[in-house]
């Protein structure tokens, strides 16, 4: 699905919703109910493609679900469109798609009952009180900031810089799903029966027990998930691979072409990062402002070149991006401009 917005034509395409639909996958079962539960005001959009998927199967065999299946790629935007009602009215529209005559009969039946018993229901009072809508809760980094996130399940969420997470007052009740936009690092609370699952735009990472973090980069269209502990399931929505990935192992999921590429990576940032503690030995100036890009989510530029090789030596706590800065910028003799998300060291 494409930015959260689900279609019909997609799910009826998208192989994990297809596996909730038949009760084939506990895993894709799990993922769905909490998708499902988070997007409310879908509902009608879920149970319609659900409908549809379980008549397709009904008696057909895989080879013609395959063809049926491509057909209705080639067709999605082959729309046709009814209104119902008159000129005084507010008038409805509902977009149907072409179906072909032949294994398609039965579902064309199908939608001709749903249109005759849309006609004769009464119309409903818009006065009626709309069902109630579930509580968002939110949590948003500043520029330069770690912030630390407690979740009702006792998960521990490290938001860093200018990044954002967003969950429903269902949380840890129905599910354990939540939105995550730019960086930050879990340490998941275990629940065997609730799979803790991240939504990035288009990719999902599901986890048990486990402590991981994942990365988006705006500049190159990448999210990478790393692993420091447990193990984790990663997939693409229009990827049907799931990718299992292990402790000392990340996926750089490419958004351009929905590809997931995996690698091994060095965890000593990971292990930092958790502790919140980062420290340096006599390293060159130019090596910490690398290493402090990173752990910002920030680009740092030195442009005194007399400042590169000079040699930093320290170990920070539970500091934020501006007060590190005033402190070397101090001991070592140089000012900084911020300029949108990039630090120029002179």
């Amino acid at each position: 699905m494409t930015n959260n917005r689900f279609t019909v034509e997609e799910l009826m395409l998208d192989d994990s919703f297809i596996g909730y639909c038949l009760g084939k996958d506990a895993t894709d079962i799990e993922k769905w109910e909490a998708i499902i539960n988070v997007h409310a005001d879908y509902q009608n959009v879920f149970a319609e493609a659900k409908q549809l998927i379980i008549l397709l199967n009904s008696g057909l065999t895989q080879n013609e679900i395959d063809k049926e299946r491509q057909w209705i790629m080639n067709e999605i935007l082959k729309r046709k469109t009814f209104i119902i009602g008159d000129e005084h009215e507010n008038q409805k529209v509902k977009k149907v798609w072409y179906l072909k005559a032949s294994s398609w009969a039965y579902i064309s039946a199908a939608a001709c009952i749903l249109f005759i018993v849309f006609m004769v229901v009464p119309k409903v009072d818009n006065n009626t009180a709309a069902p109630q809508q579930k509580e968002v809760f939110s949590s948003i980094s500043s520029f330069g900031e770690h912030k630390k996130v407690l979740l009702p399940d006792s998960t521990t969420v490290m938001l860093n810089s200018n990044s954002s997470i967003s969950w429903n007052s269902d949380y840890n009740s129905t599910n354990r799903l939540l939105s995550l936009r730019g960086t930050a690092f879990f340490k998941v609370a275990k629940n065997p029966h609730k799979p803790f699952i991240v939504q990035s735009g288009t990719l999902f990472t599901t986890a048990l027990g486990t402590a991981f973090y994942v990365q988006q980069s705006a500049a190159d269209n990448t999210v990478a998930v790393s692993l420091l502990e447990g193990k984790i399931s990663v997939e693409a929505s229009k990827n049907t691979d799931k990718s299992i990935v292990y402790p000392g192992q990340q996926i750089i999921y490419s958004k351009a072409s929905a590809n997931l590429q995996k690698q091994s990576f060095d965890t000593l940032f990971l292990h930092q990062l958790l502790t919140d503690e980062i420290s340096f030995t006599q390293v060159r100036l130019k090596e910490v402002m690398a290493q402090l890009a990173k752990w910002y989510n920030v680009n740092i530029e030195v442009q005194n070149p007399a400042l590169k090789d000079k040699l930093v030596t320290g170990v920070y706590k539970d500091i934020s991006l501006e007060d590190l800065l005033k402190v070397l910028s101090f001991s070592m003799h140089f000012t900084y401009t911020k300029i949108g998300n990039t630090i120029i060291i002179q």
